[in-house]
């Protein structure tokens, strides 16, 4: 059974799609806001996703850019169900892929149709099942940079490891506090108050100040490199970068938070 991710804050929307398409015999998996829909397309990983522009917790459009960024997403078809008709925001959205763009008010049965045309004719999707005794563990991937966190997440996806992304400070603190990831990978400059500003934050909460950092950068300003290090960073590596060398130092972190632990519970 296909699954369908429904992203609209209008409950009626909600209703009718969810009505409508369970009756068609699809999955339904419903999200408010922008949030929701990254959190459900990466837990879930459905077969395609309806999705409205204007949304609470960043809009529709850092959503999209979030699903394309993500490896387990990134090739999720998106139709686009919305309200909006400025035609920049649709040029915006339409480079990130889109399979459709519908206007509200809509007929259900062009909903239908579009559905059925992706699903049936779209080219199947790989999806990465791991199970919890092969998992890694979690990562963090925190920049704005699309080419770095694509490149990345793929290789440490396949490496077995559970990826989130993040492209500003805002989100990532965010997601720091509700996915309680096992290490973070952390850009210094980033929209919304700067990787430095995350990095404090992180070493300020309990519960998660702990929490093994790499900074992942392309500065090489010498006076905000040791500010960032003296926030007890524990690694620190420049773009380009080897990725060898940064998988090596991911696996001996995790590795000794995994006998920090063991040893905590004697």
């Amino acid at each position: 059974m296909n699954k369908i991710l429904i992203v609209d804050d209008d409950p009626e929307i909600h209703k009718l799609l969810r009505f409508r398409l369970i009756g068609e015999g699809y999955g339904v998996l419903t999200a408010i806001d922008a949030y929701g829909a990254l959190q459900t397309a990466r837990r879930e990983k459905p077969d395609l996703i309806i999705l409205d522009i204007m949304l609470p917790g960043g809009g529709g459009l850092h959503a999209l850019k979030n699903i394309r960024l993500i490896p387990d997403t990134a090739s999720i078809p998106v139709i686009i169900l919305t309200g909006t008709s400025d035609d920049e925001i649709k040029q915006k959205i339409m480079e990130h892929g889109v399979q459709g763009y519908l206007m509200k008010p809509f007929e259900y049965e062009t909903v239908s149709r579009t559905i059925g045309e992706l699903l049936k004719d779209a080219p199947g999707r790989v999806k990465q099942e791991i199970n919890d005794d092969q998992k890694q563990g979690r990562l963090l991937i925190v920049d704005d940079d699309p080419d770095i966190v694509r490149q990345l997440g793929r290789k440490l996806t396949g490496e077995g490891y559970e990826v989130i992304v993040a492209s500003d400070a805002y989100h990532a603190i965010q997601s720091i506090h509700r996915e309680k990831p096992d290490l973070v990978i952390l850009d210094i400059m980033l929209p919304g108050g700067g990787g430095l500003h995350v990095l404090q934050k992180i070493r300020m909460i309990p519960g998660i100040s702990g929490i093994p950092v790499i900074i992942l950068t392309g500065m090489d300003d010498e006076k905000t490199k040791q500010r960032i290090i003296d926030q007890h960073v524990d690694h620190y590596f420049q773009k380009p970068y080897d990725y060898a060398v940064l998988s090596d130092s991911i696996k001996d972190l995790l590795e000794t938070g995994r006998k920090r632990d063991s040893n905590g519970k004697r």
